[in-house]
């Protein structure tokens, strides 16, 4: 396995340091080892993260030819892997919501209950306990992709019954810090967990196929050629064309105006409206306002 690290995350050190043959959890909690003994002042970690703390990003790259074999940078060529996408054989949960210690403590335990025989990671971050937050790291099957990998993430949040508050949990690409204390009480709670299995994610996925499949044909059944009644397309218009929110979004937003552009054009390609009509509606955007 190959984990993708980096020391400092705004220093111009190499972006892909790469620990061979490390698991991952493993080398969590080397850099635990190392940090439990140089614990940060509260007030100096944001410095200590920015140039100091090691950070972790994925495990390889898509390869689009063969799915199940990840790409590294020791079997393809760099310039391959800097065009593929990222993945990952885990997922991370940050939760930064928690406004209490002891409810932000019942975290590691409802871990353990789930995911015992799995390989895991959770530790608190930086700020605890003065806000007491966690990440979570659990090692899954199969490889993840930037498709699927936002799925699975918001399926184990469900399982472990906390909301996360961290839109960044969905993201494949987020760079993930590996522990960093800034107090005793905090090295306590970190718990590594290495049973060599990994939690299969397979049904998850195959539910989010299945899900796709299923909205792609609802889509194809909907008759979009259908023309609407005039009539009621002019008092819509009209009451659209009268709207205050729509006149300062045309006249602050050039981007609202092209995407209603757009719009009318689709609609009278897929015969939903009338070309007089379509000439109709963008005479009365231009001058159907009293104030345009």
């Amino acid at each position: 396995m190959v984990v993708y690290t980096v020391q400092g995350v705004a220093t111009n050190n190499a972006k892909d340091v790469i620990k061979k043959n490390k698991h991952l959890i493993d080398w969590l909690k080397y850099i635990h080892n190392k940090m439990k003994d140089q614990i940060i002042p509260y007030d100096e970690v944001d410095t200590y993260k920015k140039y100091n703390a090691h950070a972790f990003f994925c495990s390889g790259f898509e390869n689009k030819n063969d799915p199940t074999h990840p790409l590294q940078p020791d079997s393809a060529p760099r310039k391959e892997t800097r065009k593929a996408s990222p993945i990952r054989d885990y997922i991370v949960i940050d939760y930064d919501g928690f406004t209490e210690q002891t409810i932000a403590d019942e975290l590691p335990e409802r871990m353990a209950d789930l995911f015992s025989d799995y390989d895991y990671a959770c530790f608190p971050s930086a700020s605890y306990p003065t806000k007491p937050r966690y990440r979570v790291i659990l090692m899954v099957e199969p490889f993840l992709t930037k498709h699927t990998y936002k799925h699975v993430v918001n399926h184990i949040i469900d399982m472990l019954g906390f909301p996360s508050q961290d839109d960044s949990n969905e993201q494949i690409t987020h760079l993930m810090n590996a522990p960093v204390y800034t107090s005793e009480e905090a090295v306590n709670k970190a718990v590594f967990n290495r049973t060599n299995q990994r939690f299969d994610v397979s049904e998850i996925i195959d539910q989010i196929s299945s899900k796709n499949e299923e909205t792609s044909k609802n889509e194809e059944n909907i008759d979009i050629s259908t023309k609407l009644e005039g009539d009621t397309l002019a008092q819509a218009l009209d009451h659209f064309v009268q709207n205050d929110n729509v006149l300062h979004q045309l006249e602050n937003n050039y981007t609202y105006f092209w995407r209603l552009t757009e719009s009318v054009a689709m609609a009278k390609i897929n015969g939903t409206i009338t070309r007089e009509f379509a000439e109709n509606i963008m005479t009365r955007i231009a001058l159907g306002h009293d104030e345009w």
